[in-house]
């Protein structure tokens, strides 16, 4: 149904305006999304403006399938650098990123970081500096192309999107990696994107 209405579109090349509640059905079908919640606008934008850039807590973990993994944790200084802890994970928070969330230090925060943004450390070779955090395998969902493996990281749950080829196991406890580069970072109490 998707492809006839995207060729029936794209033959009359006249605007549409399609309503979904459908996030999947929006990404693939929308030039331009409009997310709104409650009747008011959250986002307008094109499907991967708004995938990588979400604005706030509920844009994040509405567009994406698996959804973005959103972790609560707090901002902490080591030095000149700073900190995103959850218990025993810490993650190195990256330059670009700290002038925005100095204001934040010693308070809570949401890290979204999604699914393609963890990988296993069998995945890649890492230095001594590496943002690696553990995590208990609650689920794994082998898709063919990829496997989905839901983890329980400090009673808190997140998907990480890995290889196929790699052999998780349920019950296992799994050192994995964050790409803090791709993180991004909410405000607890607004819900707006920090940075």
């Amino acid at each position: 149904m998707r492809a006839e209405i995207l060729d029936i579109h794209q033959r009359l090349n006249n605007t549409s305006i399609y309503v979904t509640h459908d996030q999947l059905e929006a990404m693939t079908m929308g030039t331009r999304i409009i997310i709104m919640k409650d009747g008011l606008v959250q986002q307008n934008g094109s499907p991967q403006e708004i995938y990588n850039n979400p604005v706030n807590k509920f844009v994040a973990g509405f567009i994406g399938s698996p959804a973005m993994n959103l972790i609560k944790c707090a901002i902490k200084a080591d030095g000149d650098e700073l900190l995103a802890i959850n218990g025993e994970m810490k993650l190195a928070i990256p330059a670009t990123s700290t002038k925005s969330l100095k204001p934040y230090v010693n308070r809570e925060v949401v890290l979204g970081l999604r699914p393609e943004h963890l990988s296993d450390m069998a995945e890649e070779s890492t230095g001594v500096d590496s943002p690696t955090f553990k995590g208990l395998v609650r689920l794994v969902k082998p898709l063919g192309s990829e496997q989905l493996i839901h983890l329980e990281i400090n009673s808190q749950q997140s998907v990480a999107r890995i290889d196929p080829k790699v052999s998780i196991r349920y019950g296992e406890t799994v050192k994995f990696i964050a790409d803090m580069d791709a993180a991004i970072f909410f405000d607890t109490k607004t819900e707006e994107r920090i940075v």
